[in-house]
């Protein structure tokens, strides 16, 4: 039986195979090393963004087509309608400004920045 390098974060065994998770990513493989399922996460969140103000002066806020995903304790983006992971799983926080700009705080630095719906750094804080 081959064991993967311990080059990831963590390991979970299974009977048939291995969960891995390496830089805010997680999948799982084979005891052969075969990808089975390429994107996991242990939970989701909605995210919805700020769309306007209700007569008495409350923010409205609308869905999102984005979740924030947890892995191991960091958050990334996924988009819910497509099934694409925009980020890993490396933000300590994660919020959504508008339609298309998300607030990420980096996890290691806890520095502040602006990412579009492309996971592009758009602006840093």
């Amino acid at each position: 039986m081959a064991f993967p390098p311990v080059e990831y974060d963590d390991i979970n065994i299974l009977s048939d195979g291995f969960i891995l998770n390496k830089e805010g990513r997680k999948w799982q493989v084979d005891l052969g090393g075969n990808i089975i399922q390429p994107f996991m996460y242990d939970g989701t969140y909605y995210l919805n963004y700020p769309v306007g103000y209700s007569e008495n002066g409350d923010i409205q806020y609308a869905f999102a087509d984005y979740l924030k995903y947890e892995v191991a304790g960091s958050y990334g983006i996924f988009n819910r309608i497509t099934g694409e992971a925009i980020t890993p799983a490396i933000h300590s926080d994660i919020n959504m400004l508008s339609q298309k700009i998300f607030e990420v705080q980096y996890s290691e630095s806890y520095d502040w920045y602006l990412i579009d719906t492309e996971g592009n750094v758009v602006s840093t804080k």
